[in-house]
């Protein structure tokens, strides 16, 4: 059975055989090959899609056909029942019912007689409307009219609803054809197969299949065999394309160049490149030449794994081979570079594209403008805009998405907003996607309040806000470290029933990282798998780079094993960024294993793999190794970019080698690689650290004729060397040239010159840099105050007397106090955030709670109390009235470090009542009370916030989960009880608390009516909750109330898990129902999700208690075939179903495998194969086993085993081990005893 649907041993091959059978009955091999092709033509030819995958329409317009019919109408033409057809049909193209009603009943008043041909074009015409149900109507008026219809009307009739998507109405047509006993023709069944496959209804097309082998007098031909086939591939169903392929040709039907074109697609869609290569070759051995659809697939899923080169080849293959490239060809071609961010290789593309003379359409040209967007370049993405419009090509909903999600990436929102004006304007209404690019621009820049208006803006003009759209808001408030703010958007989206992804929860554990607090990213790890969503490879990356720069390597690594022990799929760009952040923290053996595990898994290095190795060389000062990685990067005939060469002139510099700097530079230009402006600032920073200040302004010089203009690191580095050197005459000089060149420095550059000269004391020449800075009209000048300031901030008189003077010309230095904070606070500086406090204090400006907010933040990962109370006194002392974010910081603070009482009293004292979110003070109290199963005071402080505020329903849910984490379910439901008593309503997690709690203690008839009152308070259950119910039912006997449970969880699609998936196998399973147990894998595929090596542990679990080996071996190499590393359980259940059919020796195999794939053995394995052992009576091997056992360090006995060993000794005569074993059983049963009787 595989995720269609499909069993090659009970479905296809009935079919088979049949088939087999009747294709030699009578017919002629020529007549019957001139058969199959007009059924293939026929087929193809009603429904023949362009370019756009829209139907071709009749070229004839509205204006022209309502001026015929008025003709008629008004009498200046006689009717003519053709002439009048053609209208009714015209009509029905363009998709209006009511003008075809209007002409349906001018013909009936004319006395033409209504036909079947009339009803079918008048249902054609509704079902474009999206009026299904006139649609109907018609269908009975029919049969009321006993009109005779044949089966190409059912044909007809049966594509339009498959492919407006309406599969109710074609199973309504299937089931009143079967009432009819109409007898269907070969076209009817194909257009059943058709409909059922493009809505994703594999079991309908399999019945219409079954029911057509089963015809005597029709066979399946090759159009129903490619409708099939092609049905599999876009639902990515290889092996259900597999197998009905496989039937097809051992029915003796010639796969034709529409089989094989679908077979290479489902293999593309797979990812699966080998197979899609193997069906070209198969294609050109049968005679059938490959088409362009064939060789776009296999481009297709080159480009989709962004493997450019092979693309390109294959493209070159068409060419040789005679094959024409098209426009989707090179559209395919240019999303690849596209996606890379290639410009150069979207341009040689796109301009060999006109030079064949194809003409680019709305994609070309987004591919274009993605190109330029990834690389940051809106000049260039405008000037494709420029071309579409000169080719009058207009802008899309994706080119407009594209624009706007540039701008916003480059941080002009101004253009921004003007693009999403014009697309209001246009016919293209703004929608998620639009808003999401918005909301994540102005995020990363971190304008929150801009982004929450956007998002706010959504909800007013009806646009879907999605999971995307939260996340990016969320992102947003990361970024200005409103981590509160996060957590209360993740709480809103669970409240609105918005899909918590991994995403969510990356962000927020990335939060925590990079502040450090491990603690809340476990607690928020647990969070992420107590909702069933499992960590993806960004959640171990964040972990991972979270970990080293926490300076805890070792943690770190386990989290690389972990990683890699859960299989965690691996694509290029997973290898690329594990691979960077290892040779960042010089990891090199780590380096290699991902090295190793990439050309083990076929993934070829790309230039970021090699530019990530060369870095982590150069770091570690093995320039020899570096040099061999780019010799071996040119014979993979990988092409060096700017950053391979910066890599390597930057070791170079670091070793002071600056003769080998300038050879790599030579060696740069040679290969034709674009040198920027960091090429440029390494060597001024190697001859400015070796005080070659000539070279310097040779360097800058070069710089300014290749119209590269300075950044403000490079005029950093610049008067760095030139103020150690102590040469203001050269440094004056640059600044002039930069000036003539059109690059005038900035605030910032000027802040660095000045900086500069202020950390050499050279007070004079910082007074003359800022004079020049002032003759200029630089503004701001922020950041001067910044560079005048930080040198100074050892020395409070100092800072006052730079301030005071600053003040003076009109300069607020409160601006750069707040710069500091945010810079210290970020980096986790606490001690320099409490002297700039200090310094800020003893000045004469007004100090606000800003730095003590970000301060009382940095102390909740530490247990320093006395320094938060310190903290906390003096803002009272300042006179400034705390904020709830900083009291509940304060409070969190206190509670860590076991000062309950006093954070009691604060939230008493500093909490007032006017403050709407009294209440999450409280909740703090509450929780950390529980926790330490305080219940009494948790209770006192419940008491004392009722005489304060309300009591939210997160209040009682912290009562109720800490009462069922004991056991104490009476308490919870009196919490519980209580709530409601209070009008407060309970949450989804009131209600799953309480179940879960009740089915983990086998009170099914308290968690069964929990769930029912969860139902009648129209309360939409959870993941969690379904899966303890179908659990719950299954255990107590009533297997269909768990089927319909789980049914009810498929229909309604919310936040579906693989936990209830499961659960619903294990149910089946353990009723024995394995063909159920089967479907629901089936269930899993169609539903989007994948199985898991649990899923398939169940089955192979229930196949060996059944003592079916031959099954559980299917299921166990089936695992293997899709990627899941069976366990221990599934090794132990194997090696159990061996023993149960008595074969000692394939239980011994499957042990052996279990060493041989690196499979933990544990006592379970042991003792199942002494079981296995003892039932064939081989009690040498038994008693074999046993000492391996005891032999063992990893793995000890347990009662089990002992009783197994005791048997076999016992057996073969030697009854002191048999005693031995009793003794030791006895041991170890008092062991546990005394252990119990201590705890």
């Amino acid at each position: 059975m595989d995720g269609s649907g499909f069993c090659q041993s009970t479905g296809w091959g009935g079919a088979v055989r049949k088939v087999r059978i009747s294709s030699t009955c009578g017919i002629r091999p020529e007549r019957r090959a001139r058969i199959l092709v007009r059924a293939n033509w026929d087929d193809r030819r009603r429904y023949r899609p362009d370019i756009k995958g829209q139907r071709r329409r009749v070229d004839f317009s509205l204006k022209k056909v309502n001026d015929r019919f008025k003709m008629y109408k008004n009498g200046t033409l006689a009717p003519d029942e053709n002439a009048l057809f053609t209208i009714f049909r015209d009509y029905s193209s363009l998709g209006l019912p009511d003008k075809v009603v209007e002409v349906q009943e001018f013909m009936e008043s004319c006395g033409f007689e209504l036909a079947g041909k009339h009803f079918l074009v008048l249902m054609k015409a509704f079902i474009k409307a999206r009026q299904m149900s006139k649609a109907l109507d018609c269908f009975d008026e029919i049969k009321a009219r006993n009109l005779n219809v044949g089966c190409y009307f059912y044909s007809q009739l049966i594509g339009s609803f498959g492919r407006a998507k309406c599969l109710d109405e074609v199973r309504f047509l299937k089931k009143m054809v079967e009432e009819d006993q109409v007898k269907l023709d070969i076209y009817v069944y194909n257009a059943f197969i058709d409909a059922f496959m493009k809505n994703g209804d594999t079991k309908g097309a399999k019945a219409m299949f079954d029911a057509l082998a089963a015809e005597e007098d029709l066979v399946p031909n090759a159009v129903t065999f490619n409708t099939l086939i092609n049905g599999m591939a876009r639902r990515r169903d290889l092996n259900g394309a597999l197998q009905i392929f496989q039937a097809m040709q051992d029915s003796g039907v010639k796969a034709d160049v529409l089989t094989y074109n679908s077979m290479i697609d489902a293999s593309a869609k797979c990812n699966d490149t080998a197979r899609a290569r193997k069906y070209i070759s198969e294609m050109a051995e049968a005679g059938i030449k490959p088409t362009t659809v064939s060789y776009n697939s296999l481009i297709f899923v080159y480009t989709n794994r962004r493997d450019m080169r092979n693309a390109r080849k294959v493209a070159k293959e068409m060419e040789e081979n005679g094959v024409p490239q098209d426009q989707i060809t090179y559209n395919t071609l240019l999303s690849g570079f596209a996606k890379r961010g290639d410009v150069e290789g979207c341009y040689e593309c796109f301009s060999e594209m006109l030079r064949r003379k194809l003409e680019p359409n709305t994609i070309t040209f987004s591919c274009l403008m993605t190109a330029f967007v990834r690389r940051g370049d809106m000049d260039g993405a405008l000037e494709a805009v420029e071309e579409m419009k000169s080719r009058q090509i207009p802008l899309d909903e994706v080119a407009y998405n594209t624009l706007i999600d540039g701008y916003a990436k480059v941080g002009d929102f101004d253009s921004a907003t003007q693009t999403l004006k014009e697309m209001d304007a246009s016919r293209f209404q703004p929608g998620t996607i639009t808003y999401n690019s918005l909301i994540a621009g102005f995020g990363k820049v971190g304008r929150v309040e801009d982004a929450r208006s956007l998002f706010n803006e959504m909800g007013r003009r009806n646009v879907r806000r999605d999971t995307v759209s939260y996340n990016a808001l969320i992102s947003a408030y990361v970024r200005v470290g409103d981590i509160e703010n996060s957590v209360k958007i993740v709480e809103e989206m669970k409240k609105k029933r918005v899909r918590v992804d991994a995403t969510t929860y990356n962000a927020i554990i990335d939060a925590y990282a990079k502040k450090g607090l491990f603690e809340e990213v476990w607690t928020w790890l647990s969070h992420m798998n107590e909702a069933k969503v499992k960590p993806d490879f960004v959640t171990y990356t964040i972990l991972i780079d979270g970990l080293f720069k926490a300076g805890d390597f070792d943690a770190a690594v386990d989290v690389y094993e972990e990683m890699r022990k859960q299989r965690q799929p691996m694509s290029l760009i997973t290898y690329n960024m594990l691979i960077s952040i290892f040779s960042r923290r010089k990891v090199l053996n780590k380096v290699h294993s991902l090295l190793a595990d990439m050309k083990r898994e076929g993934v070829m290095p790309d230039i970021i793999t090699y530019n990530s190795l060369i870095d982590a060389y150069c770091k570690s000062d093995d320039l020899l190794k570096a040099v061999e990685t780019f010799d071996k990067m040119l014979t993979e005939n990988v092409k060096p970019n700017t950053i391979t060469f910066n890599t390597l002139i930057e070791a170079h510099v670091r070793q002071g080698d600056i003769d080998g700097g300038f050879m790599v530079l030579e060696e740069m230009r040679t290969h034709r690689v674009r040198v920027d402006g960091i090429t440029y600032n390494t060597l001024l920073k190697g001859t400015a650290k070796e005080g070659l200040i000539q070279d310097m302004e040779d360097i800058l010089a070069q710089m300014l004729d290749k119209g590269i203009k300075p950044g403000t690191i490079t005029i950093a580095v610049v008067a760095e060397a030139c103020v150690e050197k102590r040469r203001l005459d050269v440094l004056e000089r640059l600044f002039e040239k930069l000036r003539t060149a059109g690059a005038k420095p900035d605030a910032m550059a000027y802040a660095h010159a000045i900086a500069g000269f202020c950390k050499a004391d050279d007070t004079e020449a910082a007074d003359k840099f800022v004079e020049l800075m002032r003759e200029d009209k630089v503004e701001p000048i922020t950041h001067v105050v910044n560079a005048l300031m930080h040198p100074a901030l050892s020395d409070n008189e100092t800072a006052k007397a730079i301030m005071d003077d600053l003040s003076k010309n009109g300069v607020d230095p409160s601006v750069t106090f707040m710069l500091l904070v945010d810079r210290y606070a970020s980096a986790g500086d606490l001690p320099r955030l409490l002297h700039l406090i200090e310094t800020w204090k003893k000045s004469d400006l007004r100090i606000d709670l800003y730095p003590y907010l970000a301060a009382m933040n940095l102390l909740t990962k530490t247990s320093k109390i006395k320094l938060a109370r310190g903290l906390y006194a003096d803002v009272k002392q300042q006179r400034l009235k705390p904020s709830l974010a900083l009291i509940n910081s304060y409070v969190e603070i206190l509670c860590q470090g076991g000062a309950l009482e006093e954070a009691a009293r604060t939230v008493e004292e500093d909490v007032h009542e006017g403050n709407e979110e009294v209440v999450m003070s409280y909740n703090i109290l509450i929780s950390h009370f529980l926790r330490l199963r305080y219940l009494t005071e948790a209770q006192e402080t419940l008491k004392r916030l009722e005489t304060r505020s309300r009591p939210n329903v997160v209040t009682y849910n912290t009562f109720i989960s800490s009462f069922a984490k004991q056991g104490e379910m009476d308490s919870a439901v009196s919490t519980f009880q209580e709530m409601k008593r209070r009008q407060i309503e309970p949450s989804v997690v009131s209600y799953s608390v309480l179940i879960v709690g009740f089915a983990k203690r086998m009170q099914f008839d308290k968690a069964l009516e929990f769930f029912e009152e969860m139902l009648s308070a129209s309360i939409q259950p959870d993941s969690i909750v379904y899966s303890a119910m179908i659990d719950v039912f299954a255990k107590t006997g009533n297997l269909a109330r768990s089927e319909s449970i789980y049914r009810e969880m498929r229909e309604k699609k919310e936040k579906q898990s693989l936990v209830a998936y499961n659960s619903m196998i294990n149910a089946y399973a353990k009723a024995r129902q394995i063909p159920q147990a089967l479907a629901v894998l089936t269930d899993i595929a169609e539903d989007k999700l994948k199985p898991n090596v649990v899923s398939h542990n169940i089955i192979v679990s229930a196949y060996a208690r059944a003592g079916d080996v031959e099954n559980a071996l299917l299921c166990f190499d089936a695992m293997k075939s899709k990627g899941l590393q069976p366990n221990s359980f599934t090794y132990n259940s194997i090696i159990d179903a061996y023993g149960k059919a008595h074969d000692l020796e394939g239980a011994i195999e499957m042990f052996e495998e279990m060493s041989e794939e690196n499979v933990p053995v544990d006592i379970v394995t042991y003792n199942t194969l002494m079981s296995a052992a003892n039932r064939v009576e081989d009690f040498e091997m038994a008693v074999n086993i046993y000492e391996s056992l005891r032999a063992s360090k990893q793995v000890k006995a347990d009662r089990i085993t002992f009783d197994l060993a005791q048997d076999a000794f016992q057996k073969l005569g030697d009854s002191e081990k048999a005693r031995k074993a009793a003794r030791a059983k006895s041991r170890l049963r008092n062991a546990r005893g005394s252990r119990r009787m201590r705890d």
